[in-house]
């Protein structure tokens, strides 16, 4: 059934984190991310939320890095793991400056979380890090005033939505992956782009877009990149 299929947006591995946020800094990315939640979807509670601090590669400032160390774990007490050399060089085995110490948060803590990340903005420049909070977030999407073109949608099609994997710290980026319940060629998709684009607290490729279809076998999805731009330059 031709309504079976849907596009999926989704970055290769090649692109590493995925997207940036279109303004830089903690407080500025988050808020244009919960515009977008509250514009353009119902939003799940955050999961898999961890606050990351790196220990120093042999590329950083010994020093700095630990001074970075000190005050959170002075803050945050013990991590709920530590991982004490960056792997082992191959083929001695000797161990490699690095890893990293790592904090099982909660929904409740990210207030202060993320508080805690802003407060420390410029956060020196290291290889890795030095201090990350991520999170993953699911959503559908949802129509009204923003999306009105989520009302053509034909019954029969998949539903939509996505998952966003979130990195807030130095640096702020987002892994999304989203599936638009549309056939890529039909006119509702594109005025649904058209609709969507100037919420996204990121910028969109035309090269992660995907058609997908149903294959013959249960949960056996068939992809293909769209055979045209979707988005305007």
């Amino acid at each position: 059934m031709r309504t079976a299929e849907f596009v999926s947006y989704h970055p290769s591995k090649s692109t590493g984190f995925g997207h940036a946020f279109r303004r830089r800094g903690v407080q500025r990315a988050w808020e244009d991310l919960h515009r977008f939640f509250a514009a353009c979807t119902h939003v799940s509670p955050p999961t898999q939320i961890e606050l990351e601090v790196e220990r120093p590669t042999e590329w950083d400032d010994d020093a700095v890095m630990g001074r970075v160390i000190d005050h959170a774990l002075q803050h945050f007490g013990a991590p709920a793991r530590e991982a004490l050399h960056g792997g082992t060089m191959w083929p001695s085995g000797e161990p490699l400056k690095g890893g990293r110490y790592t904090w099982t948060r909660t929904a409740s803590q990210l207030d202060g979380d993320l508080a805690y990340l802003i407060q420390g903005e410029p956060w020196p420049k290291t290889t890795i890090g030095p201090v990350t909070l991520r999170m993953v977030q699911t959503f559908t999407w949802k129509s009204g005033a923003a999306l009105p073109s989520l009302d053509r949608v034909h019954p029969d099609a998949p539903p939509g939505g996505g998952t966003v994997s979130l990195w807030f710290g130095r640096r702020c980026f987002l892994q999304p992956s989203f599936a638009f319940p549309f056939v890529h060629d039909e006119p509702a998709f594109l005025d649904f782009l058209g609709e969507l684009q100037p919420h996204l607290p990121f910028r969109m490729h035309n090269n992660h877009f995907r058609r997908v279809w149903p294959g013959k076998a249960p949960q056996v999805f068939h992809s293909r990149k769209l055979p045209f731009p979707v988005l305007l330059a």
